[in-house]
């Protein structure tokens, strides 16, 4: 029998860090996707999140509110604005960086439900 996964907002995981958020939607976690990971990151102002990776599993980055660099680890620049989507392909560092004076708002999904990831120290 097939069955249909209901998330209330007050059961999503909301994580706080000092460059932003993350907001998870679906994932294995959160027991109601076991093929996809989906959620919200926010950027505040000229902050950028870590520079990392996933060893596992493709990220498609919408950009929903504001302007980002994305930065490879090979120091490659990728201006996004609004309506903007990419694809980062598994085992590429990357991490975008919030380049105005307003919160980021950033959809994010993974091609995995349990995906990894794993922080790349930089220099």
């Amino acid at each position: 029998m097939k069955k249909i996964f209901i998330l209330r907002e007050n059961q999503r995981e909301k994580l706080e860090f000092d460059w932003g958020s993350l907001i998870w939607h679906a994932s294995k976690k959160l027991k109601n996707s076991t093929k996809i990971t989906i959620g919200k990151c926010i950027i505040k102002p000229f902050k950028s999140n870590p520079l990392h990776y996933h060893p596992d599993c493709y990220e498609i980055l919408i950009v929903e509110k504001g302007k980002i660099l994305h930065i490879d680890e090979n120091g490659n620049e990728i201006l996004l604005k609004e309506g903007d989507c990419i694809t980062i392909p598994e085992n590429l560092a990357h991490r975008a960086k919030n380049i105005t004076n307003k919160n980021v708002i950033l959809t994010v999904c993974f091609s995995k439900g349990n995906r990894k990831a794993i922080e790349k120290k930089e220099g």
